[in-house]
């Protein structure tokens, strides 16, 4: 880029051709073909089946307004700016409080405010265009494309230094901050700067495990500059926001137009004081970049869009976008307030914190903080909705305001998640699977099962599975489609003249499909009487042991010695118990509650066999205090 191309400038103008000619080829270039070429399955990816779904989300609208004008109050928050965005489309913004307590101009959509550390999911595309374009290797040292990298110390002779994953990941072994300045306006660092400490630095801990380091991405932003040939604000304006659609990014405070520039402000003994903006120069890569709320929820939709059924590849493909929301695990988390436990577990992938809530949530996020600035961007990918912030003042805590805002999300009844559509394969395997409820053929099913269960022993199994499922349920008609949790595996209902019956089925992908498994239960018939009189006497035998019943009761291969500890074991903590409701039937078992003295538990028995003695035993307590997270 020339001189009269400014760092500062927007996207559509950093277009520039940059001064250096050196270098890899240009990173937009096709990735040469590697290894083998793959067919490609067409079908699309999923649908939301809820035709309501977007109405929905459009309610949380004005609770999220609320919650924004609460926590300028309740914080002491001078300006913010919220988008919330569904699928492909920003479908609210908006801003509160003011950009600058002197003037008190109002924070608009068009406000613009620093993203801190936002800035590191960017410089991570950036690094996976890279490689998607053939131009580095993500498990290859990271020295091998910053040679001054080799001089860091390694903490045992036996380790190698970090690779461009691990400095993606942050598990690199390099610690948070290097040793220089990029907070003391106006210090601007420099790359030979960086570098130079590099040559005396050394790992805190061998690559391999978690450590948040704003110096590993410094470092990945240098990786940029060297593989690309050119700077690294000049590349990502061009190959990433332009692309993007991000039309407006600043990476110096000081090049914003005022009319739209935030004062980023702090506590400073006791008052709210405005800050000058930190200078990140070549450790740009860490989190320099500032921008509007739609422009944050501009990178929003970039990432959702990924798991769409067409997604957009540029400017990076849809494979590398998903492949950064997958995390190295670097922490377990669970707290009970009140009757509520909440648990999670999270670690951070390519440029994204990522967590796994306890009912089956996934949160892709990161939070940005420098002094004066604040911001958050929270993905629930799976749901196709994200949530941005943006504030100019950072001493807050972002945490409860998010949470607040998901909450009012979720509350629309809106989060249900993408279903994917079902293979042919997946069809075909539940009608066979119906057919040989309504007639068995040994025959026919050898043409339709998988051939695992070919075995003699198996197909008498499964014939007299049949057979009693066929007996409970009555005929039936065909297979509904109830939920389909991936292509090749699906819930169905059939509704038959004594009972519904509801299997989940697994199919192979491969020809029209075979049935690789089927696990059914039956609703509106009782258990089979024998069931529940086997229930019944285990039960007692927890109260009072008698070595005829237990004969009496489960199959041999049941040991008489471990039944007698492990029932009585059972009697003595929970007392005498009382059969409930059955909650649970299938063609061969059936699940109980039971109400005991000193606990509630649930029991399971099972019986293929002609005598009807039990062949499998199962008892779960609801423990005294245990709390449940969904």
């Amino acid at each position: 880029m020339g001189l009269a191309c400014g760092l500062g400038l927007t996207v559509a103008l950093c277009a520039c051709a940059s001064v250096r000619d050196a270098g890899p080829a240009a990173p937009s270039a096709a990735r040469a073909d590697v290894g083998p070429r793959h067919r490609i399955d067409p079908r699309p990816a999923g649908r939301f089946t809820d035709p309501l779904r977007t109405a929905k989300l459009w309610l949380a609208i004005p609770e999220l307004s609320r919650i924004a004008s609460d926590t300028l109050a309740d914080e002491g928050v001078p300006g913010m700016a919220i988008a919330l965005v569904v699928d492909d489309t920003i479908v609210w913004s908006a801003g509160f409080g003011v950009q600058d307590l002197a003037t008190r101009a109002p924070v608009t959509p068009a406000s613009v405010f620093g993203i801190g550390s936002i800035t590191k999911p960017i410089t991570a595309l950036a690094v996976l265009q890279l490689r998607d374009a053939g131009a580095l290797e993500l498990d290859a040292p990271a020295a091998s494309y910053l040679p001054e990298l080799a001089g860091v110390a390694l903490p045992r002779p036996d380790l190698r230094g970090p690779t461009v994953r691990e400095l993606l990941t942050h598990t690199s072994g390099m610690p948070r901050l290097g040793d220089f300045s990029y907070s003391s306006p106006p210090h601007e660092p420099s790359e030979a700067e960086i570098l130079q400490s590099l040559a005396d630095y050394a790992l805190w801990h061998a690559p391999g495990e978690h450590m948040y380091s704003n110096l590993g991405y410094q470092v990945l932003g240098l990786v940029v500059e060297r593989v690309s040939g050119e700077p690294l604000r000049e590349h990502v304006a061009r190959e990433i926001l332009a692309p993007m659609g991000i039309e407006h990014a600043w990476w110096d405070h000081a090049d914003v137009p005022a009319t739209v520039r935030t004062v980023p402000y702090a506590v400073e003994r006791g008052e709210l004081t405005a800050k000058p903006s930190w200078r990140h120069g070549a450790g740009a890569g860490a989190g320099a970049l500032l921008l509007d709320i739609e422009g944050l929820a501009t990178l929003a939709k970039f990432e959702l869009a990924a798991y769409a059924d067409d997604p957009p590849g540029e400017p990076i493909s849809a494979a590398s976008v998903r492949e950064s929301h997958v995390a190295v695990l670097s922490d377990l988390f669970a707290e009970a307030d009140g009757g509520r436990l909440t648990a999670r577990a999270g670690g951070y992938g390519l440029g994204w914190s990522v967590h796994h809530e306890c009912n089956g949530e996934r949160i892709v996020s990161h939070n940005g903080g420098t002094e004066g600035y604040a911001s958050s961007i929270t993905l629930l990918p799976d749901h196709g909705v994200a949530i941005v912030l943006l504030s100019n003042f950072n001493d807050w805590a972002r945490g409860p305001t998010m949470r607040k805002l998901l909450a009012a999300v979720r509350d629309t009844g809106g989060l249900g998640e993408r279903e994917p559509w079902p293979a042919p394969e997946l069809l075909f395997a539940a009608n066979s699977w119906a057919a040989l409820l309504a007639e068995w053929s040994d025959a026919r099913f050898r043409e339709v099962w998988s051939p695992h269960e070919h075995a003699a022993d198996r197909i008498e199994r499964l014939r007299r599975h049949h057979s009693v499922l066929a007996a409970m349920a009555g005929p039936c008609g065909p297979p509904t489609p109830t939920k389909i949790h991936r292509p090749f595996v699906g819930d169905f209902v059939l509704t038959c003249e004594h009972a519904d019956v509801r299997v989940r089925v697994s199919a192979t992908p491969a020809g029209r499909g075979k049935i690789l498994g089927a696990n059914t239960t039956l609703v509106g018939v009782s258990p089979r009487a024998e069931l529940r009189r086997a229930a019944e006497g285990a039960l007692a035998l927890m109260d009072a042991w008698n070595d005829a019943a237990f004969a009496a009761l489960f199959a041999p291969a049941f040991p008489r010695a471990s039944g007698r500890r492990e029932l009585g074991d059972r009697g003595r903590r929970w007392g005498r118990c009382e059969l409930g409701d059955v909650t649970e039937v299938r063609a061969d078992a059936a699940t109980w509650t039971a109400s005991c003295e000193r606990a509630e538990i649930e029991i399971t028995i099972a019986s293929d066999r002609d005598d009807h003695r039990i062949t499998s035993f199962d008892v779960i307590a609801e423990a005294p205090g245990r709390r449940r997270c969904k």
